[in-house]
């Protein structure tokens, strides 16, 4: 009994011993190698294991947060190099929708264990497909003036696309672009293959596998002048300012140019036009430098030209009948024919829209020195500034000669006998005859001092004045009742009355 009994104590002794062996182990190992827990973020997911004819797409997450823990000293020397997570697809063999967990490829050393958040992933996977595209040339630019471009020749005109179905199915053209700005010698050389969607836009991923990536391009530039000149018209849109008119004078610098091509193309072209000018309500004149509208398959010697498009106001005309004034009147009388013209007003298109000012429009003509006759006169006429007349009539002008008056013959009148002769200055002296006293007078003529311009110039029967030679002067009054017969108690010769001279 007492062996069993120390035998039991010594047991219970060893494992209460070794109890604190591992206590005093734990106590050692936490106080002298402390462990220490490190979260790697945005660690991104590898994919493995899936079959050649799928690939993974529409992923629920490409990256995630590894946490590891284990002794500091280790730990603290782990690099994210070392971190693989990755997903094992072999279970996926469809293009279908898989869940799969997620593991690190393989565990860092010193590392005790470790966590990943999401600890799985969804993804979607495509067939894999392929496709052939025709190259498709996108030509820029034309070569030198004067030069020709043949033919382009490509090595090969078929490319091969292949990746996701999704994307391949994207994908419209293949193009290569070739550059022939100002070339003066062929072109040789490879020329990268560009992927566009329906829209030209570039298609760009890394799952896109593309063969070939360039093609070889040759281009054969040859020198081959055939040249036509012809003259630039000018072509404008809208129109000036109201009352004003364009094209008064148009300058186009240079006048000419000179077209490059093929003489078939050549041949219809007679003339280049501009880009349109615009002259909306334009009042002055317009200056522009227009573009040249580039016939096709042709190169210009010039691309652009300066032109100048004159802008006045509209000219008009309008008929105005108006009286014809008379300047210097003769003395005699005359006559216009006609003395009511109809001339023609003739200068801007708003001046002559308002009322005109028909006073200040005079219509004369000047007949100063002009004796009798009939003579063709011009016309003066006075308008308002910036008015012109034009389209004048001719005037005729006829002037009268006086007419020469007849005088009567009259039995001598009663004379005084002391009376003597004094003239008249307008007297008239007859002929040297000297008729009896008492026989009747010749028939005399007399011209009238003058005829004015008036419907009564001329006098019915004018006064007569004249002085006989042998005579006293005698005066033909027309208050005598009839000189003609002789009064009873007159003596044969008339009597002579003394002057009081």
């Amino acid at each position: 009994m007492l062996a069993w009994v120390l035998k039991t104590v010594n047991v219970g002794r060893l494992g209460v011993a070794l109890i604190l062996a591992i206590v005093v182990w734990g106590y050692v190992i936490a106080t002298q190698y402390p462990e220490e827990t490190i979260t790697f973020n945005n660690v991104p997911v590898n994919f493995v294991g899936f079959s050649t004819n799928l690939v993974p797409r529409q992923y629920s997450a490409q990256v995630v947060k590894v946490t590891i823990n284990g002794a500091k000293e280790k730990v603290n020397l782990v690099q994210l190099g070392a971190i693989l997570p990755v997903m094992d697809l072999k279970s996926c063999t469809k293009p279908i929708t898989c869940i799969v967990p997620i593991r690190l490829k393989q565990m860092p050393d010193n590392v005790s264990n470790y966590t990943i958040e999401p600890e799985s992933i969804q993804v979607q996977l495509e067939n894999v497909i392929s496709k052939d595209l025709n190259i498709q040339i996108n030509k820029v630019g034309t070569v030198k003036l004067g030069y020709q471009q043949d033919e382009i020749r490509l090595d090969t005109n078929v490319v091969k696309v292949s990746g996701p179905e999704s994307l391949v199915d994207r994908v419209k053209k293949a193009e290569v672009t070739i550059s022939l700005n100002d070339r003066d010698s062929s072109l040789q050389g490879q020329v990268p293959v560009v992927l566009l969607d329906d829209k030209n836009q570039s298609v760009l991923d890394k799952e896109l596998e593309l063969l070939p990536i360039n093609v070889n391009v040759t281009v054969p530039i040859t020198f081959k002048l055939n040249a036509k000149t012809v003259p630039i018209r000018v072509v404008t849109t809208g129109s000036p300012a109201y009352g004003y008119v364009a094209g008064s004078s148009i300058k186009v610098m240079p006048t000419l140019v000179t077209i490059n091509g093929d003489p078939t193309d050549l041949g219809p072209i007679e003339y280049v036009e501009t880009r349109p000018v615009a002259l909306d309500n334009a009042t002055t004149t317009v200056s522009a430098t227009v573009l040249l509208r580039v016939p096709e398959n042709t190169v210009l010697s010039t691309k652009s030209v300066a032109v100048e498009i004159g802008i006045t106001m509209a000219q008009a005309s309008i008929p105005v009948r108006i009286t014809v004034e008379v300047v210097n009147p003769p003395l005699l009388r005359y006559e216009l024919r006609p003395n009511v013209v109809t001339i023609t007003l003739q200068g801007s298109y708003q001046l002559l829209q308002p009322k005109l000012p028909l006073d200040q429009i005079k219509v004369k003509v000047d007949l100063a020195g002009m004796g009798a006759g009939t003579f063709e006169v011009p016309l003066l006429v006075e308008t308002p500034e910036g008015l012109e007349a034009v389209d004048l009539p001719k005037i005729t002008v006829i002037i009268l000669a006086p007419t020469r008056a007849t005088a009567t013959p009259l039995p001598p009148p009663t004379l005084t006998a002391t009376q003597r002769a004094e003239p008249f200055p307008t007297a008239y002296t007859p002929a040297p005859s000297t008729p009896p006293v008492n026989s009747p007078l010749p028939a005399l003529t007399s011209t009238p001092l003058g005829l004015v311009n008036t419907p009564a110039s001329l006098p019915s029967e004018p006064t007569i004045v004249f002085v006989p030679t042998s005579l006293p002067t005698i005066v033909r009054s027309p208050s005598v009742a009839n000189p003609s017969t002789p009064s009873n108690n007159s003596p044969t010769t008339p009597p002579v009355t003394k002057s009081n001279n």
